[in-house]
C-alpha cells in the first residue's frame, strides 16, 4: 500500500535527522583534532588549498599540473591517518558517519527503497497506526512458547473427530507453523482466516505473531477490537449524519490486513449487522486479507450473524483452538 505524502515526509524527516546528527558528531571530532593533534588540522588547512589550486589549474586545462597536486593531497591524506593512529585515533575517525552505510541515509539505493526504509515505514508508519495493544506489541513467533500448553492429556474433542489422540502442544505446534507460514508468505499470498476457541486458548498472541511479521513486510495492519470498533463506527456514522469530521474506521476498509478480535462480544443491532457483512463482504471483493478471532463455533456464528454473512466466512481458513484458559493457568 503506497504512502501518503504525510507519511512519506515523516520518514524523510527521519534520514534528515540522522544526517544532521552524524555531521554534528563529525564536526565534533574535527574540533576536538584542531584542539589536540595541531598537526592534523594544519594539513587539512594545506589540503584545502591545495584542492582549490588543483580545481583552477583543472579550468585552465593544465592537467599535468593539476595531477602533480592530486597527487600531493593524496600524500598528505596517508600523513593524517599516520597522525591519527600515532595519536591512538581510527583511521575513519574524520569520517562522516552512517547508520546505514548503504544507503548513506537517504533511503534509496540506485533509486528503490532500501531496507532500512522499509525497515522504517513498518516501524514507525505501520506498527504505531496498526491499534495492536501495548499488551500484545512484543507478541512475535520469535516469543512464542509452545511449552505453556499442556502435553499431558489428550484433546477430547479432537479425538472424537479425528479419531487418534493429540495433546494441546502438539496441536498447537502445527497451528503455530500454519500461522507462521501464512505471515511469511503474506505479500504474495494474503488470505483469511478464522480463529474459533475458548478464551485464553492462543488466538490474540498468534494474530498479534502475525500482525509483527505482517507489518515487518511494509504491509499495512489494523487490529481492532470488535466491540471497539462497532461502537466507533456508529459514533461517527452520527458525527457524519450532522456534519462533523471524517471516519477514522476507513483503514478497516482499505488496509492490507484486518484483523478483527473477539467478535461476538459487541453489541449486535441492525446496524452492527449491516456494518459487519459491508466490511467482510468488501474485503472478500477487493482482495484484502482478514483474520477474525472468536469465542463462537460454527453454529453460534451462524445463530448469532445469520447465514447470509456466514456463507461470507466459508472463504476463510478455520483454525479451530482447544484447551483451557492459558491466563487462568
Amino acid at each position: 500500500m503506497a504512502l501518503s505524502r504525510e507519511q512519506h515526509n515523516r520518514i524523510m524527516r527521519v534520514y534528515q535527522d540522522r544526517r544532521i546528527a552524524h555531521a554534528a558528531e563529525r564536526d565534533a571530532r574535527l574540533s576536538e583534532l584542531e584542539l589536540h593533534v595541531p598537526a592534523y588540522a594544519e594539513l587539512t588547512a594545506q589540503q584545502a588549498a591545495l584542492r582549490m589550486e588543483e580545481a583552477r589549474l583543472r579550468l585552465k586545462k593544465d592537467m599535468k599540473a593539476a595531477e602533480t597536486l592530486s597527487a600531493k593531497i593524496r600524500e598528505l591524506e596517508l600523513e593524517k591517518k599516520r597522525i591519527l593512529s600515532e595519536k591512538g585515533y581510527p583511521d575513519d575517525y574524520t569520517e562522516l558517519g552512517y547508520t546505514c552505510p548503504l544507503c548513506r541515509d537517504t533511503g534509496y539505493v540506485n533509486h528503490e527503497k532500501c531496507g532500512c526504509h522499509k525497515k522504517l515505514i513498518s516501524e514507525i508508519i505501520y506498527r504505531k497506526e496498526a491499534g495492536i495493544p501495548e499488551a500484545f506489541s512484543r507478541d512475535t513467533f520469535e516469543t512464542f512458547d509452545i511449552g505453556v500448553f499442556d502435553d499431558t492429556e489428550p484433546i477430547e474433542s479432537l479425538r472424537r473427530k479425528i479419531g487418534r489422540s493429540v495433546t494441546q502442544r502438539a496441536y498447537m505446534t502445527t497451528v503455530e507453523q500454519i500461522c507462521r507460514a501464512y505471515a511469511e508468505d503474506f505479500p504474495e499470498k494474503g488470505g483469511n482466516l478464522l480463529l474459533c476457541g475458548q478464551t485464553g486458548t492462543g488466538k490474540t498472541f498468534l494474530s498479534s505473531c502475525i500482525a509483527a511479521e505482517v507489518i515487518g513486510q511494509c504491509c499495512q495492519v489494523l487490529y481492532v477490537r470488535a466491540g471497539d470498533f462497532f461502537d466507533r463506527l456508529a459514533r461517527e456514522s452520527f458525527e457524519r449524519s450532522q456534519g462533523e469530521g471524517g471516519s477514522q474506521t476507513d483503514a478497516a476498509f482499505t488496509c492490507d490486513l484486518l484483523i478483527l478480535d473477539d467478535l461476538g462480544t459487541e453489541r449486535r443491532t441492525d446496524f452492527t449487522l449491516s456494518k459487519l457483512f459491508s466490511l467482510i463482504n468488501d474485503r472478500l471483493l477487493h482482495d484484502r486479507a482478514t483474520i477474525i478471532s472468536t469465542n463462537l463455533d460454527g453454529n453460534q456464528l451462524t445463530s448469532a450473524y445469520g447465514e447470509r454473512l456466514t456463507s461470507r466466512l466459508a472463504n476463510y481458513t478455520v483454525i479451530p483452538f482447544y484447551g483451557k484458559d492459558l491466563r487462568l493457568k
